[in-house]
Formats: C-alpha cells, structure tokens, sequence
C-alpha cells in the first residue's frame, strides 16, 4: 500500500521478494511502485483501460493512471496529480522538442483546480542494463521549473517500454520511482 503507515511494507524488503522466478510466474501485467519519501511500497495491476490510459491500482485501491508509463495521474496518495499533459515529455523521448510547457493541474485545500505550468528540459544521459532484467535501456533525465524545481529519470527498452522511471507527483507526495515488472 502506498501511504505513511506504520505497518507498510517496506520497500527493499517487498522489492526482494519479487524474484524473478515470481516474476516468471505473473500472467497480469505488474509494476512496483516505491514513495521514497514516505518510505512505502507496493505491487500494482492495471484496473482499467481506456484508450491508451492505463489505470493501475493498490489492494487497497490507491491509483496510478499512466500513458506509455508516463505518470498522469494518481488518486488515494493525498496531495494528488489530478491530471497532467505529458504530449511534451513524450515527444521528447521519441526525439522531439528537447524543451518544452507542460500543464499539471491539482487540488487546493477548497477543492479548486490549480494549474500548474512546468518549464522542462529533456536530456539524454545514455545507455545501461536494467538491473532487474539485463534489458539495455536508454536513460533520459527531465528537469523541470516550477514553484517545485525537480528531475524525472526514465529507462526506455529498445521496444519503447518503460522499465524504470523516477516521476514527480507532488509536493507533498515527492516523486515514486515505477519498475515494470511484467508487461
């Protein structure tokens, strides 16, 4: 489960468990999803679908929605991503526009939409191995202006998957670091 609990798992201990004989095992697609901040984790599957927005959920119902692996949402954290325009960063991973506006939008205290500009440059910082999987994957590195200053890190597979990313959600979330574990 992703919240500040006292009993929530923790993350090193319920990344271990995920061997990669289990992993062999899952027919549903999976990603493990770590809150640094809060020091928390949790496996998610996806729930719902809708174009090519994939909603992904907790046992406990917290919900990611993503495209392409790209955080657009997140519902049950608090201090939630109620929608973001991620068309920048995705044209940039594909080799567009290296710098570029995107929108967030959140909610304040009274339930009003704030939208939220992010001023973002997209870097490319080379190649590794995935070390979960020995996948080669590219490693990009997104830094963005805002009231919050902050780095995304996404891992790309050859076949455009998203392996590994550390996003930003919010001020009072911080970023989760996403590994697909099963496609």
């Amino acid at each position: 489960m992703l919240c500040s609990c006292a009993t929530a798992p923790d993350p090193d201990v319920m990344r271990a468990m995920l061997t990669p004989e289990q992993v062999a095992q899952l027919r549903a697609p999976m990603i493990f999803v770590v809150a640094p901040t809060r020091r928390v984790a949790a496996t998610l599957v996806p729930v719902g679908q809708n174009g090519g927005v994939r909603t992904w959920q907790t046992r406990d119902g917290v919900q990611i929605a993503t495209q392409n692996g790209l955080v657009i949402a997140s519902r049950g954290l608090g201090f939630d991503l109620m929608s973001a325009d991620i068309g920048g960063t995705s044209a940039a991973l594909r080799g567009g526009p290296l710098r570029y506006t995107r929108l967030v939008t959140y909610l304040s205290g009274d339930a009003q939409t704030i939208v939220v500009p992010q001023t973002c440059v997209m870097t490319a910082q080379g190649r590794q191995r995935h070390p979960a999987n020995g996948i080669p994957v590219k490693v990009f590195v997104e830094r963005c202006q805002t009231r919050d200053s902050f780095e995304n890190t996404y891992h790309i597979g050859p076949d455009g998957t998203l392996w590994w990313s550390r996003q930003w959600v919010s001020a009072g979330v911080g970023a989760l670091e996403i590994e697909r574990i099963r496609r």
